[in-house]
């Protein structure tokens, strides 16, 4: 058989379907729902996000609803949802085409002076139970870094979540004015966390549960030495609300994360202190085909200056600064980003980025204020459950230096 023939069969077969396709009425509830395209992800997972069971009622102006319910798992780059009667009642049929899931990303980068190599594995659809695993190890200019994540947003299919993260450092962390290093330590450390929670709403989630850090600091070169880290137990908690809509290359709606977390010296702590940040941003459609993006984040430490400072620079709200060079006690930062199609090809959408980072931040007493205007493109991938690659470049008041910045945005 040709490929026009293959061609042919499929718009027969797509002209039946049409054909056999019922509109639902006023008073329809649904017999059976039908799932077909689903070759890696489990019927399950796909039922789950659409909402409604046999026996709930049904009606045409749902249809587009219970699409992007399924839709927004990022799994799939065609979902299709129709009703057509059987025998039996009105069947809800659900057509879907899957993304890739298992991702190695090749790391590669070079900022403030560092570079870094490393492999990362993802896989957003584990199992083919929507279950977010990954590994990634680096080596860098700094020192090594190894990371392990895992997310789950049903446990054993119920309204239980869970994640865990194990972060593996060796590296000297550098404090920078500008792009200039003016302070620095090495810092060895193996942080582990994990948490079990409950999905509150549909799109709200809360998880709490225990973290270990296990930690040594020492001196580098003339800087001098920091505090002794120790080890330390306590408690971490996030709260997330994930309502945004997923489109072929951009999120709309809002976002938020919340997290917070408290060593504890009544579990053992060689000392206390808490770490706390947040983060929220709105996405939408603007003039036809552009999208615009507000985000705001804030970060508060209560501990020690440099052991449990945040570590802010090259990434968006800090673009323009020297990565992770930015150490913060308390911070706030703005991102305004305008995206503009400018190529979508079959496989994928690249976009203009122009965009405004704007923060201020305190460490040690010493206040820090920026503006960093900045362009950049972001590639999306049609068929790959990885939303966007690219390349920032941004000019910093605090900086005073154009700065590059890799992006890769996950979910």
């Amino acid at each position: 058989m040709t490929m026009q023939d293959l061609h042919a069969l499929r718009s027969v077969l797509l002209a039946a379907a049409i054909a056999l396709t019922s509109p639902a009425r006023a008073g329809d509830t649904i017999s059976a729902i039908d799932v077909q395209g689903n070759t890696r992800t489990a019927r399950e997972v796909v039922v789950g996000a659409l909402g409604v069971r046999p026996g709930d009622p049904i009606d045409d102006e749902s249809l587009p609803v219970l699409r992007q319910r399924v839709l927004n798992l990022r799994l799939f780059h065609e979902v299709e949802i129709a009703t057509r009667r059987s025998d039996a009642g009105l069947v809800l049929s659900v057509s879907v085409k899957e993304r890739w899931t298992l991702i190695p990303l090749p790391i590669f980068g070079a900022s403030g002076g560092a570079t870094q190599a490393g492999l990362a594995i993802i896989e957003t659809n584990l199992l083919g139970r929507h279950k977010l695993l990954a590994i990634s190890g680096i080596y860098s200019s700094r020192g090594q870094s190894g990371f392990l994540y895992y997310r789950d947003p049903s446990l054993l299919g119920t309204s239980g979540v869970l994640a865990a993260e194990v972060l593996a450092d060796d590296k000297v962390r550098e404090r920078a004015e500008g792009f200039d290093v003016v302070q620095a330590w090495r810092d060895r450390r193996v942080d582990a966390s994990v948490r079990p929670g409950l999905r509150l709403a549909p799109h709200l989630a809360l998880r709490v549960g225990p973290f270990a850090v296990f930690r040594e600091s020492r001196a580098e070169g003339a800087s001098p030495a920091p505090p002794p880290a120790g080890t330390n137990f306590g408690l971490a908690a996030d709260l997330e609300y994930q309502g945004q809509d997923y489109h072929e290359w951009f999120n709309a709606g809002p976002y938020l994360l919340a997290n917070v977390r408290r060593s504890l010296p009544e579990l053992g702590s060689d000392r206390g202190f808490t770490q706390s940040s947040a983060l929220a941003t709105w996405s939408m459609p603007v003039a036809g085909q552009h999208a615009v993006s507000l985000a705001v984040a804030g970060h508060l430490v209560d501990g020690n200056p440099v052991l449990d400072a945040f570590w802010l620079g090259g990434r968006p709200g800090t673009r323009g600064l020297r990565a992770e060079g930015l150490w913060v006690e308390r911070a706030v930062t703005t991102t305004l980003d305008y995206q503009i199609p400018v190529w979508r090809p079959s496989w994928g959408t690249v976009t203009a980025l122009g965009f405004v980072d704007a923060g201020v931040s305190t460490w040690a007493g010493e206040r820090t204020s920026w503006v960093a205007p900045g362009g950049g493109f972001r590639l999306y991938l049609r068929n790959v459950a990885l939303p966007a690659l690219g390349l920032d470049l941004a000019w910093s008041t605090a900086g005073r230096e154009l700065a590059p910045s890799f992006f890769l945005g996950f979910r």
